[in-house]
């Protein structure tokens, strides 16, 4: 099954966004979508927090609904069931590689998917107004790498 795991730190913001917005892309853009597995997690994720009314707020702005969003915990199980595992920072990312050493060689940061190696930092501002700015900037990575998402995503698929 193609499929992509989007990893930050608690689960709450990035990887939630990357993962709805790249679904969303992908029910766009792709025939198969439905076959796609598309899920995210946290390298520091308490389980099962909701993400904040901000980033319901965020999200909804671009016509996508993660209310029913539950953090979880990245782990070996969860690492072993994705083609491609893309992640916001070079620390998670190298975390990853070494946790989880049979997905190091899928294992890259989410702007490498475009050609660069970026981080896409933590949001500092966790208003509406400040997640909607790293939303956009996700959503600007995922357009940008999207062939080649869908490439490694398909790769073990």
């Amino acid at each position: 099954m193609p499929s992509v795991l989007f990893v930050c730190q608690g689960n709450l913001f990035r990887s939630v966004a990357a993962a709805a917005i790249f679904k969303d892309k992908l029910q766009r853009s792709e025939a198969d979508w439905q076959q796609w597995r598309i899920e995210s997690s946290g390298t520091w994720a308490r389980e099962n927090l909701p993400t904040t009314p901000e980033m319901v707020t965020a999200m909804a702005k671009r016509g996508l609904d993660v209310k029913n969003h539950r953090s979880r915990m990245v782990s070996a199980e969860i690492v072993a069931g994705f083609a491609l595992i893309l992640t916001m920072e070079r620390g998670q990312k190298e975390a990853m590689q070494i946790e989880f050493p049979f997905a190091s060689k899928r294992t890259f940061l989410l702007t490498e998917m475009a050609g660069a190696n970026a981080q896409i930092d933590d949001p500092m501002d966790t208003s509406s107004r400040g997640l909607q700015s790293i939303c956009d900037e996700i959503g600007d990575w995922l357009e940008r790498g999207f062939p080649r998402i869908l490439e490694l995503g398909r790769a073990q698929g």
